[in-house]
């Protein structure tokens, strides 16, 4: 079992280590293609989207490398356990894989609500980032005119509205750990 911890280890090492190099290789490829983007090429695109690919993407590419050993592992676990259940307790083993397809279709609807509320809290998050930058570019005039609170009241307006999906991913969030911790009593 000291090996195999230590197998564990070197392999979640190696892919955190190669999953952090991927993210800042995407963070330097769209800072790079960023600043060499035209004025009319700027207009096209908000700083939100720019920072939702800074941060969203890259971090998807990196929680992608730390479980792409699941791609080979989960399959080879799920057969060899699956046949040693089977040499255990002959025909019972089908119910547990029954159970199995039951716990995965339990979860795929909630799965498919937290990629919506992502998506729906990345759109909000876009909007505040707008609102941020746009008023960062005119703080003189902001300053001025007196503007700063319904300039506050936006930004502030816009958080609330993205702290809505926040919330909401987290309750979803707890309903998919509930839910895949449970499925053993299943």
């Amino acid at each position: 079992s000291i090996f195999v911890a230590m197998g564990k280890s070197h392999a979640f090492h190696k892919a955190l280590s190669a999953g952090l190099v991927m993210k800042a290789a995407c963070n330097g490829l769209v800072y790079r293609k960023v600043m060499r983007l035209s004025p009319s090429a700027r207009q096209e695109y908000s700083s939100g989207y720019i920072v939702n690919l800074m941060a969203t993407d890259s971090e998807r590419m990196f929680q992608s490398f730390m479980s792409v050993n699941a791609l080979w592992a989960a399959p080879l676990g799920l057969i060899i356990s699956l046949t040693l259940m089977y040499n255990s307790v002959k025909n019972a083993t089908w119910f547990c894989l029954i159970a199995l397809f039951v716990v995965f279709f339990m979860l795929l609807p909630v799965v498919l609500l937290q990629s919506k509320l992502e998506r729906l809290r990345l759109e909000c998050m876009d909007v505040r980032v707008k609102v941020l930058n746009e008023m960062m570019q005119g703080i003189k005039v902001i300053k001025l005119m007196g503007w700063e609170l319904p300039i506050l009241e936006t930004v502030d307006e816009a958080r609330e509205k993205e702290l809505v999906h926040v919330r909401n991913k987290a309750i979803v969030k707890a309903l998919f750990i509930a839910l895949v911790l449970g499925s053993s009593v299943i």
